[in-house]
Protein backbone atom coordinates (compact mmCIF):
# COMPACT_ATOMS: atom_id res chain seq x y z
CA UNK A 1 0.00 0.00 0.00
CA UNK A 2 1.74 3.18 -0.68
CA UNK A 3 1.51 5.91 1.56
CA UNK A 4 -1.02 8.25 0.02
CA UNK A 5 -3.34 5.51 0.15
CA UNK A 6 -2.95 3.92 3.96
CA UNK A 7 -3.16 7.68 4.66
CA UNK A 8 -7.02 7.69 3.39
CA UNK A 9 -7.78 4.29 4.48
CA UNK A 10 -6.82 5.17 8.08
CA UNK A 11 -8.97 8.33 7.39
CA UNK A 12 -11.85 6.62 6.09
CA UNK A 13 -11.46 3.55 8.67
CA UNK A 14 -13.67 2.92 12.20
CA UNK A 15 -12.92 0.85 14.95
CA UNK A 16 -14.70 -2.73 13.59
CA UNK A 17 -14.34 -2.35 10.08
CA UNK A 18 -13.47 -5.53 8.53
CA UNK A 19 -10.63 -5.84 5.72
CA UNK A 20 -8.66 -8.83 4.12
CA UNK A 21 -4.65 -8.44 4.04
CA UNK A 22 -3.00 -10.63 0.48
CA UNK A 23 0.38 -11.24 0.53
CA UNK A 24 1.12 -10.36 4.14
CA UNK A 25 4.24 -11.49 5.78
CA UNK A 26 2.57 -12.10 10.06
CA UNK A 27 0.36 -13.82 11.27
CA UNK A 28 -1.99 -12.42 14.26
CA UNK A 29 -1.88 -14.59 17.12
CA UNK A 30 -5.38 -15.15 18.98
CA UNK A 31 -4.52 -14.10 22.32
CA UNK A 32 -3.29 -11.06 21.33
CA UNK A 33 -6.87 -9.14 21.68
CA UNK A 34 -7.03 -8.51 17.71
CA UNK A 35 -7.42 -12.05 16.97
CA UNK A 36 -10.03 -13.79 18.33
CA UNK A 37 -11.54 -14.61 15.15
CA UNK A 38 -9.06 -16.85 14.70
CA UNK A 39 -11.20 -18.93 17.00
CA UNK A 40 -13.36 -21.35 16.25
CA UNK A 41 -16.98 -20.64 17.25
CA UNK A 42 -17.22 -22.94 20.15
CA UNK A 43 -14.04 -21.76 21.35
CA UNK A 44 -15.23 -18.20 21.38
CA UNK A 45 -18.41 -19.54 23.42
CA UNK A 46 -16.61 -20.79 25.69
CA UNK A 47 -15.13 -17.42 26.90
CA UNK A 48 -18.46 -16.04 27.06
CA UNK A 49 -19.47 -15.34 30.93
CA UNK A 50 -22.55 -16.22 30.41
CA UNK A 51 -21.51 -20.24 30.28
Amino acid sequence: MTTKDAIWFYGQAQVGDVFEVNNGKERVGPGNGFGEWNLSWNDWQGKSALR
